[in-house]
């Protein structure tokens, strides 16, 4: 009974699973590349984009599986997946540096990476004003660095121009649904948590261990969240909590949701998602009969 319980369960968890594997963070080992224009493997989606963004587009050869912008990289050949990786291919594409993603390339992956020879470099991107410091990182080790100094630059520009317009707002309790059946949440540490504190919301899971963790439905029920903001593209996420009219968010309609594409990843399109995450909550606090403070 139970190893069929269990494998039910890993079977209902795995799409989630490896949402929250795109969600979680990206570190650094200190190495450096030889070449002026080193060949780069990317070992996650989001490095993927940040390589293109960096203006070295051109030197990655080859990247995981869920790497799908830009368009470009859909071209590249694949050397795995966040939980595996075809050495064999590695091989073939003779990279100068592989970049893996701290917090989510397996150290077994890494130190099997260091053993074959390969030069790895590692990334991580907590908080929005890494994501620029880690264009510049890129910059600096594919030779592009007046591409990603511009990019860099754009960046910071965009995120203290939301934190000026937001920092007065009337702040609302916010559930940010990963996903449910199981149901993931994001805690303080992760960026989303962050964009939520811009945006002049608090997230209800902020105090909650790990980065994105799982919760029980009954927790999210006592908290009632005056918004619940879900990370989806699936029209139907709101049906689950219908029946559930006590909670301020599903009284008063405040459930909404945003591009994943633009949440997901610690890129330079987390600032898009962010400006979605803001006008929710602006639309929230208009639905409630908020005191909006003025814009700057």
């Amino acid at each position: 009974m139970y190893p069929y319980r269990i494998r039910q369960v890993c079977s209902r968890a795995m799409p989630a699973l490896l949402l929250i594997s795109l969600l979680l963070p990206t570190g650094d080992t200190h190495a450096v590349a030889e070449s002026d224009s080193p060949r780069l493997v990317a070992l996650a989606p989001n490095l993927a984009e940040l390589v293109f963004a960096a203006g070295a587009g051109e030197q990655l050869v080859g990247v995981v599986s869920h790497s799908d912008f830009p368009a470009a990289v859909l071209e590249l050949p694949r050397v795995g997946d966040a939980f595996r990786v075809d050495y064999e291919t590695l091989r073939r594409l003779q990279p100068d540096v592989v970049m893996t993603w701290e917090s989510g390339t397996p150290q077994s992956t890494v130190d099997k990476l260091i053993s074959l020879g390969f030069r790895v470099v590692a990334f991580e991107a907590r908080r929005l004003d890494e994501i620029p410091l880690e264009l510049e990182r890129i910059g600096e080790l594919a030779g592009t660095r007046k591409d990603a100094a511009a990019a860099a630059a754009e960046l910071r520009e965009g995120i203290a121009a939301l934190r000026e317009r937001y920092m007065d707002r009337d702040r609302l309790s916010v559930f940010y649904q990963i996903s449910a059946n199981p149901w993931f949440t994001v805690s303080g540490e992760h960026v989303i948590s962050e964009v939520l504190t811009i945006c002049g919301g608090d997230n209800v899971f902020a105090a909650t261990p790990g980065v994105a963790p799982a919760v029980s439905f009954e927790s999210v029920l006592r908290r009632n969240p005056q918004v619940i903001i879900a990370g989806t593209k699936n029209s139907e996420w709101r049906q689950p909590w219908q029946p559930w009219d006590s909670v301020q968010a599903v009284a008063s309609g405040a459930m909404y949701s945003v591009n994943p594409d633009f949440v997901n990843r610690a890129t330079p399109r987390l600032l898009a998602g962010a400006a979605q995450i803001c006008a929710v909550l602006e639309e929230a606090r208009g639905q409630s009969g908020h005191t909006l403070a003025s814009d700057h």
